[in-house]
């Protein structure tokens, strides 16, 4: 199961002190915490300009570009995807306000959807309250 969640929410549970990164094979931000996340599927960056953004990452990073359904671009480095996507342009799913330079994440949940839906619905709303 798949679950895009906005770096902002992330963000606000690393300020707990638990960390999201970490080499961890499931990460759990706090003991209550219902969701289980597996692993990050993908990487997404909006950016202004996909021909300079894709020449960096491959000409300077070495990173492999991809295209993929139709036009999608992706750069790809060993088993990771970072998906481009291009301001203005966006491809559904995507951020709720996508800017350049602004990156989302696609999680991987071994969670029930369900579960995590009503998990961030009531913890969403009160982990920006408590800051």
């Amino acid at each position: 199961m798949a679950l895009r969640v906005c770096s902002t929410f992330l963000r606000s549970y690393s300020t707990h002190g638990k960390s999201v990164l970490g080499g961890l094979s499931s990460v759990r931000f706090k003991s209550s915490c219902p969701v289980n996340i597996s692993h990050l599927d993908h990487l997404v960056l909006t950016v202004r300009d996909l021909n300079r953004t894709t020449h960096f990452y491959s000409k300077v990073l070495g990173m492999e570009v991809v295209t993929f359904k139709g036009d999608r671009k992706a750069l790809s480095f060993r088993e990771q995807n970072v998906n481009l996507h291009q301001a203005g342009k966006e491809f559904e799913p995507k951020a709720k306000t996508p800017t350049p330079g602004s990156a989302d994440l696609c999680l991987i949940t071994k969670t029930p959807l369900t579960t995590v839906a009503a998990h961030l619905e009531v913890t969403y709303t009160v982990s920006f309250t408590e800051f």
